[in-house]
């Protein structure tokens, strides 16, 4: 008996193993004997050309406005502007189109004033329609302008039309040349109370002018502006500076506010809709120092000003101390669980024991786009354009914009920067130690003026390749971006949670986040802004650090690795692992460096795209350093910002 194999026996086996090969053979021999018919081509019966049918033309019966232009009414001597005329052509067959163009105008002229009618041309068919071309005086003026003024003010009216007249009347009703209701204005207009005076001028040959209105009131002087004694802001800080008038109905011709100084403190006025209301402006801190702001308020009856002393303090002022300290950096295995759940891969969080041996200062907000401005010059755009695909980390060449100024558009709203790359947070640590006297932390090509890098906005895979070489120079005291380590261990401060107000729980009053998707755990929904908001708006953690979670995600110095769920239980098996470096003030790793996998610089913390989960404070990714996030799907929550730090 032959033994059996996985329950065959191997005679049977065999059997099969021949039937294969006799059938193999028998194949073979049957497509080497059996001739292939070989047939001469057919040509195809050849068809007589068909001619087309002659389509008879259309005739034009009838074509009309469809839409007037957009100007109509014309001043002598303008010419003919036919931006929005649109013509309906109806043709004998009963159909009709619409043209924009391909039309003849005639007619028109604008050296008499009066109705002008422009004829159509097209197709052989005219059509027509009426412009009015006037020749107006000019408006009358009054003086003082309408507003606030006392009893017995003297209000007089002019036009710059020579040897027009003004009619006016004080009612509020409509003037008109030798009305009942109206008088020719020969003498000044005295006011002894409330009056709206409306005026137009008139000349033989011309046409009215429009209509001048000015409403004058009573008023009532400004005894006192109550306005702070004093007033900070930090650099780049937009802050609003509010005044209350006395008494609340005073009134308000004119309001000026003005800096000594707008090297350290820029103005942009504010708004009062109504007596009563607070008065304000708004204030953008330019540089450190000391300025006096100013306002003044010409009430009708005279002129009252107040002024406040404003300190700016540099960046420093917004640095928080962090003491050295252990912790369990990483992801413990409850919330692993709730992360998966909630669709998170938490591959690259393996916890484990980080010993941070000295201190540091850490922002206790994310860099804003006023600051980034001040500092750089200029807003870098997430636009983006490459000679190849973007999600291409080496990319040939890659060209990016300017975003518009938010500083001289007085855009006051102290948003973070948002949508710049790693490259971009780097320039800004240097510029910003520079400007402070600083010793900058970062070094490209020898040099830690930005002045001699590559052009960060048109650059080639040479130049990118000099920028991720930066080298941070030990011992300088500049501004510099967090370390992995340092970043998860200021945001967890103390706590060992998901989040660090001490629960695995997030809600949308808590964090700028997409609360509307993938809720983590047993955490409420909520609301999506998709949009960013203004830092230091949610609660700050125990050591009084804003924006951990959401709003936008930030850059960390290291080059990312990949911490799997390693279990380390001996030096030796550290030791085997050649991670030696990730337990004592872990820095990352050189870039040339193939200790594991990894793909770009690390990113912390999601922006407000990310949903709970992708949101934690061990969560941790990489993105290439040229990345801004602007490619990415917004719900990933790759809306890249920074914080910076500084080393003790």
């Amino acid at each position: 008996m032959h033994k059996p194999i996985n329950g065959i026996h191997s005679r049977r086996l065999y059997f099969l193993a021949g039937i294969f090969m006799a059938s193999a053979l028998a194949l073979a021999a049957c497509k080497q004997e059996v001739p292939i018919p070989v047939h001469p081509p057919v040509e195809p019966p050849v068809e007589p050309p068909v001619e087309p049918p002659i389509k008879p033309e259309k005739a034009v019966v009838s074509i009309e406005m469809w839409r007037q232009p957009w100007k109509m009414n014309y001043i002598i001597g303008e010419v003919f502007d036919p931006a929005g005329l649109t013509i309906r052509v109806s043709y004998d067959d009963g159909s009709w189109e619409i043209i924009t163009k391909s039309y003849t105008l005639e007619g028109f002229s604008s050296e008499a004033i009066g109705p002008i009618t422009i004829t159509i041309s097209y197709g052989g068919v005219t059509g027509s329609f009426t412009v009015t071309v006037v020749n107006p005086a000019a408006a009358p003026t009054s003086s003082p302008t309408a507003g606030p003024v006392t009893t017995g003010t003297v209000i007089s009216l002019e036009t710059v039309t020579s040897g027009a007249e003004i009619w006016y009347t004080v009612d509020g009703s409509e003037p008109e040349q030798d009305g009942t209701a109206s008088a020719k204005y020969t003498a000044p207009i005295i006011f002894n109370g409330t009056v709206t005076v409306r005026a137009i001028a008139v000349k033989e040959g011309m046409t009215p002018s429009a209509v001048l209105n000015a409403a004058y009131i009573p008023a009532v002087p400004v005894s006192k502006i109550d306005l702070a004694q004093s007033h900070s802001a930090y650099l780049g800080e937009w802050t609003e500076l509010v005044s209350v008038l006395s008494p609340a109905n005073a009134t308000m011709r004119a309001v000026r506010w003005t800096s000594s100084d707008e090297g350290v403190i820029r103005v942009w006025p504010g708004t009062q809709s109504k007596p009563g209301d607070a008065l304000g402006c708004n204030l953008l801190a330019m540089g450190k120092g000391t300025a006096i702001v100013t306002v003044e308020v010409e009430d009708g009856a005279g002129l009252t000003e107040s002024s406040v002393e404003v300190t700016v303090s540099g960046y420093d002022s917004l640095m928080v101390a962090v003491a050295p300290g252990t912790f369990m950096m990483g992801v413990p295995l409850q919330e692993r669980r709730l992360a998966a759940v909630s669709g998170d891969n938490t591959m690259d969080e393996g916890q484990h024991e980080v010993t941070l041996t000295k201190g540091y200062n850490i922002a206790k907000y994310l860099v804003t786009e006023a600051q980034y401005e001040l500092v750089v010059g200029y807003l870098p755009s997430g636009n983006s354009t490459y000679e190849i695909e973007p999600s291409n980390i080496d990319c040939t060449i890659r060209e990016r914009e300017k975003r518009p100024s938010v500083i001289e558009n007085g855009m006051g709203s102290n948003l973070p920067v948002c949508y710049v790359n790693w490259y971009d947070a780097v320039l800004f640590c240097n510029r910003l130690s520079m400007r402070e006297g600083l010793d900058p932390v970062y070094s490209i090509k020898g040099s830690t003026d930005p002045a001699d890098w590559p052009d960060i906005f048109r650059f080639e895979v040479k130049d990118k390749n000099e920028w991720d070489c930066a080298v941070w120079i030990d011992g300088a005291n500049g501004y510099r971006l967090p370390t992995d380590a340092e970043w998860e261990y200021a945001c967890r401060a103390g706590t060992t949670t998901a989040f660090n107000w001490g629960t695995d729980q997030i809600s949308d009053d808590l964090a700028n986040f997409n609360a509307s998707t993938m809720p983590f755990g047993s955490s409420p929904g909520g609301k999506y802004l998709g949009a960013t908001t203004p830092v230091g708006a949610y609660p700050p953690n125990a050591w009084g650090l804003y924006d951990f979670h959401g709003n936008v995600a930030e850059w960390c110095w290291d080059w990312h690795i990949i911490f799997f769920w390693y279990t380390f239980e001996s030096p030796q098996e550290i030791k085997n692992h050649g991670v030696e470096w990730a337990f004592v003030d872990p820095k990352g790793f050189h870039h040339n460096e193939s200790l594991a996998p990894f793909y770009g610089r690390v990113i912390r913390g999601r922006g407000f795209g990310g949903y709970g989960a992708a949101v934690r404070s061990a969560q941790r990714r990489g993105l290439g350093p040229h990345d801004c996030g602007e490619f990415k799907s917004p719900h990933l929550g790759y809306q890249m910002g920074f914080r910076v730090a500084r080393s003790e």
